[in-house]
């Protein structure tokens, strides 16, 4: 494979972004140029949600273990997660969330609902 069309040398050359072991590994470290590219696939990709009226939902980062219990995530994927966080004020375990299905679960159940609004 040709350096050319390799992104570990494009990232590099076209300043897009960088790697800090300092910050940790697979974490980038956004320059101009990568945030102008990122930008445009982020606008790009709303512009087509929001012509097939999508709506957006958001999510927290993290959320209380008992989440990933009762959705299972805890019991198959723990190894794969990370590590726990321990809140020392109300003496909870925490973790960064896996998937979004058990937070988006929880938006969806936050009103009554009819089946119907699945279709």
């Amino acid at each position: 494979m040709s350096y050319l069309y390799d992104h570990r040398f494009l990232a590099d050359e076209m300043e897009l972004y960088f790697f800090e072991e300092m910050v940790g590994a697979g974490l980038p470290m956004w320059l101009p140029n990568g945030v102008c590219i990122r930008e445009a696939l982020e606008k790009f990709i709303k512009d087509k949600e929001f012509k097939s009226q999508y709506q957006r939902v958001s999510s927290p980062q993290l959320a209380r273990a008992e989440l990933y219990q009762l959705s299972g995530h805890l019991k198959w994927y723990k190894d794969d997660m990370y590590p726990e966080m321990k809140w020392p004020e109300d003496h909870s375990s925490y973790y960064l969330r896996p998937m979004n299905c058990p937070h988006h679960h929880k938006i969806f159940s936050s009103v009554p609902r009819s089946y119907r609004e699945l279709l």
